[in-house]
């Protein structure tokens, strides 16, 4: 019954869990050289020191791509830890579209993310992180590559959404925790349920509840049946079936060493 239980509970649980399409993650340091990576509405790029390093004289550079040529590509930075710090003439992470550089060409570095929403005119930019120094150097970063194009002072295609700063994004992607707009009308507008949804889940939820604590019930009236078990009685021996007097020899010994008869 324990495993029926939580069978129930997940099934009420998890669609409530699944607010949005949710981006694929991608490690920079697993794509070094490969390319481009194509990706359909929005990617998570990542570099994490706990899984690797930048060595010495260390220049990678993984070139990524919306399935549509009529979109964009805009990348902001969730995340960003590079060191040192000083000018990112020794560790720093760039990106380009083509040979044109959206950030400085040395890049960006330090701890402190940049506010810039980056965004291509077509539908490809290349990652680059550089380390040019003389040991290895901690880098942790993470960036958000969305699929986007501009509606400019009309609406967007059917299906996407319109960001208040006049980008189109997938519809699939508002109310999936992840900034894809820039500047997170999507996570704010159309994201609070209305008052006849909200209702409508509790009667809803009510009528899951009931029905698994009816079908419990079932299950468990089902198990208590009663199991006929045959027992074989062994009659008791009476005095008849006994040895007759005289015959019986018993199982200790005598105080002569033999055995003597009753």
């Amino acid at each position: 019954m324990a495993g029926y239980w939580w069978f129930c509970l997940v099934v009420l649980v998890a669609p409530a869990c699944v607010l949005g399409y949710t981006p694929r993650y991608k490690y920079l340091y697993d794509n070094c050289g490969n390319g481009p990576v194509t990706f359909p509405k929005d990617v998570i790029l990542e570099f994490s020191s706990y899984r690797n390093s930048a060595p010495t004289n260390y220049n990678c550079q993984v070139k990524f791509q919306n399935s549509d040529n009529s979109k964009q590509v805009q990348v902001r930075f969730r995340y960003l830890d590079l060191l040192p710090s000083a000018d990112c003439s020794i560790v720093g992470l760039a990106l380009a579209e083509g040979s044109t550089y959206l950030t400085p060409p040395n890049g960006v570095c330090g701890t402190s993310k940049p506010s810039t929403n980056y965004r291509t005119k077509g539908n490809q930019v290349t990652v680059t992180l550089a380390n040019r120094g003389s040991r290895s150097s901690y880098v942790d970063f993470e960036l958000l590559l969305t699929s986007v194009y501009s509606a400019g002072n009309g609406s967007c295609r059917s299906n996407d959404f319109r960001c208040n700063n006049g980008l189109c994004i997938s519809n699939q992607l508002v109310c999936n925790n992840y900034n894809d707009c820039g500047d997170d009308t999507d996570e704010v507008e159309g994201c609070t349920l209305a008052t006849g949804v909200i209702v409508g889940i509790v009667f809803g939820v009510l009528v899951f509840v009931g029905f698994c604590t009816v079908f419990g019930v079932c299950v468990r009236r089902r198990r208590r049946t009663y199991i006929r078990v045959t027992e074989t009685v062994r009659e008791y021996p009476t005095v008849q079936q006994q040895q007759p007097a005289g015959n019986y020899v018993p199982s200790y010994p005598t105080q002569t060493g033999g055995y003597q008869a009753i």
